[in-house]
């Protein structure tokens, strides 16, 4: 009857079953959470440079725009039209596009600014 008194079951070191199941999840649900949060960051950041961009192109749009209008019938005669076509793309205008030096030959040109959209 020695068996009976022996301990089969000697206390060890190391996790049991349970303790390692119970971390692996949690572990599981942190870096599942983190994954996420890092995919949407990821959205958010490439949505932030999509609209910056846009911003930009709009800016230098309104810019060349500004900078063509400010032009429109620069040194034309009275009998000449300032605006010689506007669409919902296009404004077509005429302008002296020539230096103002006396004695320079004068001529006239009708610039297009296309708009894209």
């Amino acid at each position: 009857m020695w068996f009976l008194h022996t301990n089969r079951f000697k206390p060890t070191s190391g996790f049991t079953l349970i303790e390692l199941l119970l971390a692996l999840s949690i572990g599981g649900v942190v870096l599942g959470s983190m994954i996420t949060l890092f995919a949407s960051h990821v959205r958010s950041a490439r949505l932030a440079s999509v609209r910056i961009e846009a911003i930009q192109r709009a800016r230098f749009a309104s810019d060349v725009l500004h900078r063509e209008l400010s032009l429109a019938g620069s040194g034309m005669p009275n009998a000449q039209p300032l605006v010689v076509y506007a669409g919902p793309t296009d404004i077509v205008f005429s302008a002296d596009l020539t230096s103002s030096t006396p004695g320079d030959r004068v001529a006239w040109h009708s610039t297009r600014c296309r708009m894209c959209h």
